[in-house]
């Protein structure tokens, strides 16, 4: 039995990609517009997911549901939404500082919007859950005419939260399908 020899420099192409300036070392376009979508997922976080009205008794006439109010779960989605900004601003500088970096770096887009995506989803569920609910009490439209009764809706910040999710999932799944290109197919 033969053991394999040590693996060469070319075996390793990613981490050949920034010794030989074949990745950029700037800021791109699919950066650019990763950064895009981490603010709007940020500015989602703080705009209404979930709007009441019409719950008088129980709530003001018009009530709102944002993500600072919704728990833990969307105070850690604000944190990876700024982790992910400040990767993709400074990645320049990571990737000189340590190269290894490269390895796992451009993935990380990934699991960050699907992390938000998920929440995202889950909130829009919620909403039409919720909604699906309130029309099992609902009373017949012809008995209340003069009132238009209890009403729950999905906010914006929700869809604005689901768009940014989406656009830092397309960067990151484009500018990994790039480094893996050009580290299989060198120029």
């Amino acid at each position: 039995m033969v053991s394999d020899p040590a693996r060469t420099q070319s075996e390793w192409p990613l981490r050949t990609l920034v010794a030989q300036g074949i990745m950029p070392l700037r800021r791109d376009q699919a950066s650019m517009v990763m950064l895009i979508g981490c603010a709007a997922g940020v500015v989602g976080f703080f705009l209404p997911w979930i709007q009441l009205d019409g719950f008088d008794p129980l709530l003001p006439a018009h009530f709102s549901i944002s993500g600072p109010n919704f728990g833990l779960t969307t105070w850690l989605l604000l944190l990876a939404l700024v982790l992910q900004a400040a990767l993709a601003a400074g990645e320049s500088w990571f990737l000189k500082n340590n190269p290894r970096l490269v390895v796992w770096l451009p993935a990380l887009p990934l699991i960050i919007g699907s992390f938000v995506l998920a929440i995202a989803v889950y909130t829009l569920g919620i909403g039409f859950r919720l909604e699906g609910l309130l029309d099992l009490v609902r009373p017949p439209a012809g008995s209340m005419p003069t009132e238009a009764g209890p009403n729950i809706g999905i906010g914006p910040g929700t869809y604005l939260t689901l768009l940014g999710s989406l656009i830092v999932l397309g960067s990151g799944a484009y500018r990994l399908a790039r480094l893996l290109l050009q580290a299989r197919f060198p120029q």
